[in-house]
């Protein structure tokens, strides 16, 4: 495993900027397709949006890891992306599909995000641990050839 990047941000929807400038710092330096940096960067505004918007039920400032790293060699690689908030107990992979086919009025409020995300990333995981959500995210590293 190569460590690519490594932060912490506060609970803040204004730091999400900051992740997405190091994304795109990293995708010229791993080098990323389009298509992967892409999938990083719409995956992560969804899920940190998420976790600043509803995961905390007081005002305090809060941190949120997100770390970065490859994993994998030549055909094989993958970029890992690890997110670690200590709000509320919230698993997206339980979150109900969402029937794209509903008409309109039929349709529930939320969910379109989590369900974007399951179909940009390769794999997702989730777990609990000592009070903190552990989401990892898995996607099939595309070079610049392959795009």
């Amino acid at each position: 495993m190569t460590q690519v990047a490594s932060l912490q941000i506060t609970n803040d929807l204004k730091e999400i900027a900051r992740v997405i400038s190091i994304i795109e710092e990293c995708s010229s330096n791993i080098p990323l397709s389009f298509d992967v940096e892409n999938a990083i960067e719409l995956s992560l505004d969804e899920l940190l949006t998420n976790i600043i918007s509803y995961g905390y039920n007081d005002n305090d400032s809060h941190l949120i890891t997100v770390d970065l790293w490859l994993e994998g060699e030549d055909d094989s690689k993958f970029v890992i992306i690890r997110l670690v908030d200590d709000g509320v107990k919230f698993n997206p992979l339980e979150k109900k599909e969402v029937d794209l086919d509903l008409p309109l009025e039929e349709k529930q409020i939320g969910g379109l995000g989590i369900h974007l995300v399951k179909k940009l990333m390769d794999e997702l995981h989730y777990e609990r641990r000592e009070d903190k959500n552990v989401l990892t995210l898995k996607k099939k590293l595309k070079t610049i050839k392959e795009s």
